[in-house]
């Protein structure tokens, strides 16, 4: 039976023959045909050329396998090392003290990196009544981390809007926002702490900037500051009805505006406008009411920082106020025997 050029290729490979060169290889193809009974008639130059080739490729299949298996079994004892490694981690975990005291410590880690070394600041929220006329500035103390919100009110509550890009400063010192529907608002965030900064802001309709003061502190911090305008701004829904009203204060509501009832005065009550107030010191009526007063005309005015219109009078028994928009009237009574003298007028019986 003839043996295909395969089957010698493969007993030479066998025989550890393969590394042979190409002339000793046919001899040895010879003397192995022979003793297989192979007539080496048989065996043509095609036949040494194809086992040659098939020879040499079996060769190299069988060293890559050898490679191989230099890589196999490194890649065998790394898994071999991480399953002992898992197992290990299972079988001698942390102990349940020691996974609490590592959790603690990275929480104090953290807290100390975040924590203020002052400790946390006081947030307070304010009302104040700002002159634009004023030699003062608006004074804000806030510290990094905290933004302080300024808005602004006109003497009808109406939101005063700031104008586009109406905030001027140091970009560095501190960095600002306006916000609001109306643009009335203005945030400030201080960069750097301790620092002190001034900024300005114009106002829609009105001449004058407000200067502010941004202060760097590490106690008390305003987190909002409502400041009323004594003037009407655009948004106004109340037009003005006498000149000079806001436009002077005088010592008595000064008095009002802090909490203090004019000096020498005497309480009234205010029939029909509830949460108003009534003074009289023997010349002059001062009201504290709700709503702006439309009548009597008023010869001082101003606002509490509370938002209450504070107003001082001629002597009367009826006033009109416009409250949300509405007309609504008062009658001041005679809780306390308190004699309001009033001109006579036309109208009384018994003039000439």
């Amino acid at each position: 039976m003839r043996k295909t050029p395969l089957a010698i290729a493969l007993l030479l490979l066998m025989q550890g023959t393969h590394a042979l060169a190409a002339d000793s290889f046919d001899s040895k193809l010879n003397e192995t045909a022979a003793e297989y009974s192979v007539d080496p008639a048989d065996v043509t130059n095609f036949d040494r050329q194809n086992t040659q080739a098939k020879k040499s490729a079996l060769a190299g299949y069988i060293n890559e396998n050898n490679e191989l298996s230099e890589i196999r079994k490194y890649f065998k004892e790394t898994e071999t090392g991480k399953a002992k490694e898992r197992q290990m981690k299972l079988k001698t975990p942390m102990e349940p003290d020691e996974i609490t005291d590592l959790r603690k410590r990275l929480e104090a880690i953290d807290k100390a990196e975040n924590e203020p070394l002052h400790g946390t600041a006081n947030v307070r929220i304010r009302n104040v009544t700002y002159n634009p006329d004023s030699n003062q500035p608006l004074v804000i103390e806030t510290a990094p981390g905290y933004a302080a919100q300024v808005e602004f009110y006109d003497a009808s509550g109406a939101p005063w809007s700031i104008r586009k890009d109406g905030v001027v400063g140091d970009g560095d010192s501190f960095t600002k926002k306006i916000m609001g529907e109306k643009r009335h608002i203005a945030s400030f965030t201080l960069n750097r702490k301790y620092n002190v900064s001034n900024a300005a802001i114009v106002m829609e309709g009105l001449n004058t900037t407000i200067p502010v003061i941004l202060k760097g502190t590490t106690s008390t911090v305003d987190g909002r500051v409502s400041v009323t305008i004594p003037k009407l701004s655009p948004n106004a829904t109340i037009q003005p009805v006498f000149q000079h009203e806001m436009d002077n204060v005088s010592d008595e509501l000064v008095r009002l505006q802090g909490g203090d009832a004019p000096a020498g005065s005497k309480p009234l009550s205010v029939a029909g406008l509830p949460n108003s107030e009534a003074w009289y010191d023997g010349q002059h009526l001062y009201l504290s009411l709700p709503g702006r007063l439309l009548l009597p005309p008023p010869i001082n005015s101003s606002i509490s920082p509370t938002g209450r219109y504070l107003y001082k009078v001629a002597p009367t028994t009826y006033i009109s106020i416009s409250l949300n928009g509405d007309r609504r009237s008062g009658t001041i009574q005679d809780l306390y025997s308190v004699d309001i003298k009033r001109a006579k007028t036309v109208f009384d019986k018994g003039v000439k």
